[in-house]
């Protein structure tokens, strides 16, 4: 008999999902992965990635539904301020169930249940009362558990840091993590802003490295993450404009904010860097790296000739020194204590294929990659106190895609 279980991200699902097999060993389980309140999408491609990990080592077939976020905003709309466990989470669970339920009469399931029964966040009365009527409704049984109970929170806790499962640190509903903070930017810039490039301790490096990492163990190797803590930088606003004219621009790493908008002529040019009379602000046309905290721009040549032409120059930007965190990710063959050389690479996803890690098939078993995530900001001497005594190769000689 096939089974449902609605999974809403890897920490509630993990001892759960081993719980459900044993309690319940008649069903054949499906996960069904349908979260659209999860925002932003970089952050639901992070869940998804670990609850596929958790659902690969369960050996339970794991089905992704439609990123739907658009009709969840709808569906959510006049809501926003509803606190946790209010009436904006009753709605999420109706959106969410439907569809779990829709899934369990197409497949012809006889049963179905959900992850979210395992959060401490959540009101276990609401989600029974919603699963109850869906549940008369279909015809389909809905198994009410409750895994909190008898240390089952601690047994969670305790798997999500064996496993080193990324855990995250709101629900997932914008609103529910607005509602929590009072300065938003002071909270995860990164939740606010498509950014073009992969920021040191973003959500996107995260996925990033978590992707490699489920794609190194589904190949057979050995994994080990290395957690820290670094000083970084979050870009709030920022433009750049030749007169009139917006020029596409990014903004160097660590330059600080401009005492409002700063309209400026051009002092000096030298070695492909113009200096401008405000601020101390630079416009360049190469990466060069630097942790010098002068307000710099980072432009293609071909505006070069209209900055160079320009009257006036407008230049305003707004950012902030933030705490963040970020991984390392060390792959290898055999025992780490084996290993004597490591070849480390920079978040930078051009250095692999979309599917493939480089040289995995040629590394020896004294090999180990290390994917270091913040590389310039900590990263690379974390790297140094966790392997003492071992040899570094360094791969990492770019600047890495992302704001410099």
């Amino acid at each position: 008999m096939k089974a449902i279980v609605h999974i809403c991200c890897a920490p509630d699902s993990i001892y759960f999902l081993e719980k459900l097999k044993k309690d319940f060993p008649q069903y054949e389980w499906i996960g069904f992965f349908y979260d659209p309140n999860i925002h932003p999408k970089e952050e639901y491609d992070l869940r998804f990635i670990e609850t596929k990990r958790v659902c690969d080592r369960l050996d339970i077939p794991l089905i992704e539904g439609k990123y739907d976020d658009t009709n969840w905003f709808l569906q959510v709309n006049g809501l926003e301020k509803e606190p946790e466990k209010g009436r904006r989470c009753e709605v999420c669970f109706d959106i969410r169930l439907k569809e779990s339920f829709d899934l369990a009469k197409d497949i012809d399931a006889s049963a179905i249940t959900t992850t979210l029964l395992m959060s401490p966040k959540k009101s276990l009365n609401q989600i029974n009362l919603v699963a109850s009527y869906m549940s008369l409704n279909y015809g389909i049984e809905f198994i009410n558990v409750d895994y909190r109970k008898n240390g089952g929170v601690q047994k969670m806790h305790e798997l999500v840091k064996t496993h080193e499962i990324y855990s995250q640190d709101y629900c997932g509903c914008i609103y529910g993590l607005f509602n929590e903070e009072k300065d938003l930017y002071n909270i995860m810039p990164d939740v606010l802003f498509e950014w073009a490039k992969m920021m040191p301790g973003s959500k996107q490096e995260w996925l990033f490295i978590k992707r490699l990492k489920l794609l190194a163990e589904t190949k057979g190797f050995y994994t080990k993450e290395i957690p820290f803590s670094f000083i970084g930088w979050d870009i709030l606003r920022g433009y750049l404009f030749a007169d009139e004219e917006p020029i596409k621009c990014h903004i160097k790493y660590y330059s600080k904010s401009t005492n409002g908008i700063a309209k400026a002529k051009i002092d000096n040019f030298k070695n492909d860097t113009i200096y401008l009379n405000k601020q101390n602000i630079k416009i360049i046309f190469e990466n060069r790296y630097s942790y010098e905290a002068d307000t710099t721009f980072i432009i293609d040549r071909v505006y070069k000739d209209k900055i160079l032409k320009a009257s006036k120059i407008k230049a305003f930007v707004k950012s902030q020194i933030s705490y963040k965190d970020s991984l390392i990710l060390l792959i290898y063959k055999s025992d780490f204590d084996n290993i004597k050389y490591i070849k480390t690479f920079k978040t930078y996803k051009h250095y692999f294929e979309e599917e493939t890690i480089p040289y995995f098939e040629e590394m020896d078993d004294d090999v180990a990659f290390a994917i270091v995530g913040a590389f310039d900001f900590g990263g690379y001497d974390k790297l140094l106190e966790y392997i003492d005594g071992k040899k570094i190769f360094d791969n990492s000689w770019s600047l890495c895609d992302r704001v410099l």
